[in-house]
This record gives structure tokens, C-alpha cells and sequence, in this order.
């Protein structure tokens, strides 16, 4: 009896999500106050051997959290990296202590910004593909999210012409 009214509350809500349009597929982590959306990255070529990827970290806790790390197997190294302007001239640096990520806030990973950096690609970045990557947070554990792969140039999911149920679609994990 209690597993048909499960079942049943759980079709329901189903139905009413997807009502609500498109939208992006949000990740949790063993930290539930922790979620990742909006995680996409740029298609690149063959000769290319580095790649980015861009996402935003919401907290909705009462303590702050910091990205300390990312791991993927689709290149030899990932690292946390932001663009800073020194002396008239935009530069990269690595970002050795992580990114914070405030309470009850968010941190958004952009171009020209925080970011990942995929460091020796083993394949080049296929639009429309999905890079899996686990991010590991200093409180809030590990967090396992896949981004879609938009192609080259594009500025993000809302300026690239790829619509959320698209996205959505991209991200859903079986």
C-alpha cells in the first residue's frame, strides 16, 4: 500500500516538473546545501590539447565551502584557474587555495574569469558531447556532474543558441 502511494506521489511530481519547461538538470552533493548547474564547456579540435569549463556553485548553507579540486579522466590534469588584469594585461594564474564558495551565496565559473582547466586533452571536445568531471569540495564532499560540450566561441548556454531542454537532456545521468 505504501509503495503504490510512493510510486504514485513520485509520478505526480514527474508530470508537474515537466510542466515547468525547460530547465537545467542541478546536482547534488553528500553536502545537500551544495548544488551545481549550468556546467558547459567549448568544442575544440584535434591539435587543441587544453580545455575550460564553466559552471555555477550555489550554497544554500549556513557555512562557507571552497572548490578545492576537480578530477576527470578526459585529460591528464585538471586545475582551478582565474584571469586576473595585471599592469594593463589580462593573465591566467592558478589558483592554488581553492574557490570559495560563500553561504547562503554562489560562485559562477566564466569566461574571462574562474574556471576549470582541462590540461592535455586525450580527444578533442565534440559539441554536443558531455565531459564528466568530479568536483571535491572542502566540506561538502565530492560532487559528480557532466558538462555539455557547446561549440567553439560560445559565451555560455544562454548565448549559444542550446536551449535548457537541451541542456537538460545533456546532463541527465542513467
Amino acid at each position: 500500500m505504501i509503495a503504490i502511494l510512493v510510486k504514485n506521489i513520485v509520478s505526480l511530481v514527474i508530470i508537474l516538473v515537466s510542466f515547468l519547461g525547460p530547465i537545467s538538470l542541478v546536482y547534488a552533493g553528500q553536502n545537500t546545501h551544495l548544488s551545481v548547474s549550468q556546467s558547459w564547456s567549448r568544442a575544440t579540435t584535434s591539435l587543441q590539447k587544453t580545455g575550460v569549463v564553466f559552471l555555477k556553485i550555489k550554497n544554500d548553507g549556513r557555512y562557507p565551502d571552497r572548490l578545492i579540486g576537480v578530477k576527470t579522466d578526459i585529460a591528464n590534469h585538471s586545475s582551478l584557474h582565474d584571469m586576473i588584469h595585471e599592469n594593463g594585461v589580462m593573465k591566467m594564474r592558478s589558483i592554488k587555495v581553492g574557490i570559495k564558495v560563500p553561504a547562503n551565496g554562489e560562485v559562477i565559473l566564466a569566461p574571462g574569469n574562474k574556471h576549470i582547466m582541462l590540461i592535455g586533452l586525450k580527444n578533442k571536445l565534440t559539441e554536443n558531447s558531455n565531459i564528466p568531471l568530479t568536483l571535491i569540495f572542502e566540506r561538502g564532499g565530492k560532487i559528480s556532474i557532466l558538462a555539455i560540450v557547446l561549440p567553439p566561441g560560445s559565451r555560455g548556454l544562454n548565448q549559444s543558441g542550446v536551449s535548457g531542454m537541451k541542456h537538460k537532456k545533456h546532463m541527465m545521468k542513467k
